[in-house]
C-alpha cells in the first residue's frame, strides 16, 4: 500500500544545539506505519550537515542535526528512498533570538476533491498547535499556488475563524492541477497536492 509523509517542526532554531524535526509515515487509510524505504535528510547553507534519522515510535521518526555552528538560512531536504519529499527553509540563529512557534497544518475542503474548471472552489488550511488547538498565524505568510509554470497563479487566502484559513481559486482549464500551500516559503506538503478538474 502507498504511504504518505508528514514533516513537523520549528523552522527557526538555534545554533550550537541539536536541531530536531519529526517525520511521520502513514498508510492511505491514515494509520501510522513504519516506512518501507530509508529516510535521509540534509541541511545545506553556511555549512552542510547530514541528519541522524532514528525510529522513535511506530510511523514516527526523529530527524536530528547535531550542533550546527553557523548562523544563517539553510535548506533542509528530506528524502525517502532518495526521492525528495520536503524542502524547507530553516533559519538558525544565536540563542538571543526567540524561536518560532511549532504549528501543524492540515488541508481539507471541497477543492481537494476537484471539480469543474472555471467554477470557484476553496480549500481549508487548518492550523493547530502541538496540543491540537486551533491557533492563528500571520496570514501574509501564506502563499497558495495553483497550476504549473506560466499558468500558475496565487489563490486568495482569507481568515475564516481561529486557526482556519480559506484559499479561494478558480482553475481555468481541465486536467490534473497542483495545489502548493506554503507558509513562510515552506511547502506544507511536498510534492504539491494533485487535484483533477474537468
Amino acid at each position: 500500500m502507498a504511504q504518505q509523509y508528514y514533516l513537523e517542526g520549528i523552522w527557526q532554531q538555534f545554533v550550537r544545539t541539536n536541531v530536531a524535526f519529526k517525520f511521520f509515515v502513514k498508510n492511505m487509510a491514515g494509520q501510522l506505519e513504519d516506512s518501507t524505504w530509508p529516510i535521509t535528510a540534509v541541511l545545506e547553507g553556511p555549512e552542510y550537515l547530514e541528519a541522524k534519522v532514528r525510529r522513535a515510535a511506530l510511523g514516527e521518526y526523529a530527524i536530528e542535526f547535531t550542533d550546527p555552528q553557523y548562523e544563517g538560512d539553510y535548506q533542509m531536504h528530506v528524502l525517502v528512498n532518495g526521492r525528495e519529499m520536503y524542502q524547507w527553509l530553516v533559519q538558525l540563529r544565536e540563542k538571543r533570538s526567540q524561536p518560532g512557534g511549532t504549528v501543524q497544518f492540515f488541508i481539507d475542503g471541497p477543492g481537494l476533491g476537484g471539480g469543474e474548471a472555471n467554477k470557484p472552489v476553496f480549500i481549508n488550511i487548518n492550523v493547530r498547535n502541538l496540543q491540537g488547538e486551533p491557533v492563528d498565524v500571520e496570514i501574509l505568510n501564506f502563499t497558495v499556488l495553483v497550476g504549473v509554470s506560466l499558468k500558475q497563479f496565487k489563490a486568495k487566502v482569507e481568515h475564516a475563524s481561529t486557526g482556519l484559513y480559506r484559499a479561494h481559486f478558480t482553475v481555468p482549464s481541465q486536467g490534473m492541477t497542483p495545489i502548493d500551500v506554503r507558509y513562510c516559503g515552506n511547502s506544507v506538503m511536498k510534492p504539491p497536492i494533485m487535484v483533477m478538474f474537468w
